[in-house]
């Protein structure tokens, strides 16, 4: 920056160029010019181009009660990727290997982090260290094509060797560990950080930030380098309390780079969510800090918990021995097409448990798209849909429906009639149940 300064006075619309002159006062105005001796400067917008790469808006977090609100308010929680199982991790030399020539699955993007322009001569001398390194690779590996196929086999087999040792270890890693890697790991994803927060009314712009620890002070251990990282936004049941147990809905998703900090901007509708935290690779450990972006107040916490915990009353009552989700997909035929479609809610009951969706306004065909999770106590209990109609002082039943799930099954469709009610509609859901608690 220093240099580009420098040239300042060499370049157009510098401090001392004639073209200042030429401006009149009224045009000083509109571009709010005012001359101060604070290292502001001015070029052209081609100079510009040519002599920067990248450009970085910053926008003022919240620091008090009165604060606009079309700053942003900020949410940090910490973590760690924690390891908990008995079986040794993979050396980290080894998965940072296997990283370079990995690309995650469809929905993730991986993006290798480009030198930067402004480290400081330590970061500087580790890139030119790493370079060197590569290119040395580079000529082993060209020398190596010229030996014997003997020696390529016994490595290939060497290779498969530590991948089964990498895959054998991904099976057995404990559900108490904190770094099942990225989203192409499917059995260990979930074993991730997660955290829950929830947006209201129309949905929010969010901007998350994902920033590791500084890993520089390891480098004499030979472990100094970033790990890639990255993150997952799932969009969860609207009564959701505890750890997600099954992949659901990806709402939004981050680049995976081996970087200090990965950032995401997004736009999201209504609901809770979960963001995952990971590594690349699973078992790579770490300590890492989350930070929540958005214009309106969001509580952000981590699930800890398997299950949910039972209230005060619900201790004297059996413990749950099943597990249910609803999803409500939609309504059709509400209404009668030459009448005037009413303003229509969904409630979603089991046993002691309900869930309430947001009022459609008239609308005869609602897309409710709203997700909910029961643990019931009896496994034949039945789970009832009711649609109201809001009214001035009363609401209006337009009828009911009721589910009877079995004792395993996974995203069943179902199609149901009203019945009891003013209306001759129909609902669609999708059900999944289990008498595994910790299967949904």
């Amino acid at each position: 920056m220093s240099e580009i300064w420098k040239l300042g006075f060499v370049l157009q619309w510098c401090n001392w160029s004639p073209q200042w002159q030429q401006l009149t006062r009224r045009e000083r105005e509109k571009m709010g010019l005012i001359v101060r001796d604070v290292g502001e400067f001015w070029m052209e917008f081609e100079d510009f181009c040519r002599y920067f790469t990248d450009m970085v808006v910053c926008r003022l977090a919240e620091k008090t009660l009165l604060w606009p609100q079309s700053h942003w308010r900020e949410v940090c929680c910490q973590g760690a990727w924690t390891y908990a199982s008995r079986i040794p991790p993979p050396l980290l030399s080894s998965c940072h290997l296997n990283i370079k020539n990995q690309r995650p699955s469809t929905g993730l993007q991986w993006s290798k982090q480009r030198p930067a322009q402004r480290r400081d001569k330590k970061e500087q001398r580790l890139s030119e260290r790493q370079k060197e390194g590569q290119v040395q690779e580079e000529k082993q590996k060209k020398k190596e094509g010229e030996k014997p196929k003997q020696v390529k086999s016994r490595r290939e087999h060497v290779k498969k060797q530590e991948e089964g040792k990498e895959m054998r270890w991904e099976r057995q890693i404990d559900r108490r560990s904190r770094c099942g890697g990225c989203i192409n790991h499917r059995d260990t994803f979930l074993y991730n950080p997660q955290f829950l927060f929830e947006l209201v009314g129309e949905g929010a712009e969010v901007l998350i930030c994902l920033q590791q620890e500084d890993r520089r002070m390891k480098r004499r251990e030979g472990s100094g380098e970033n790990l890639p990282i990255g993150f997952e936004v799932l969009r969860v049941e609207v009564n959701r309390v505890c750890r997600v147990q099954c992949l659901c809905e990806q709402a939004a998703s981050s680049v995976y780079m081996d970087s200090r900090s990965v950032t995401l901007r997004a736009t999201l509708g209504p609901g809770r969510y979960v963001i995952l935290p990971t590594t690349f690779q699973p078992g790579a450990t770490g300590r890492f800090l989350l930070r929540f972006f958005s214009h309106s107040h969001v509580h952000l916490r981590e699930l800890k918990e398997e299950l949910p915990a039972p209230s005060l009353w619900q201790c004297c009552l059996p413990q749950p021995s099943a597990v249910t989700t609803v999803h409500l997909l939609k309504a059709s035929g509400l209404s009668h097409p030459k009448k005037t479609a009413p303003d229509v809610y969904a409630v979603i009951r089991c046993e002691e448990d309900s869930v309430r969706t947001k009022i459609f306004k008239k609308d005869g065909s609602p897309e409710f798209n709203t997700k909910a999770i029961f643990y019931s106590r009896n496994p034949k209990s039945k789970i009832s849909i009711e649609l109201w109609k809001r009214g001035l002082l009363l609401d209006t039943f337009l009828g009911g429906a009721q589910i009877q799930t079995g004792g395993h099954e996974r995203c069943q469709n179902r199609v149901i009639d009203l019945q009891g009610g003013q209306s001759r509609g129909c609902v669609f859901i999708e059900t999944s149940s289990s008498q595994c608690l910790t299967d949904l």
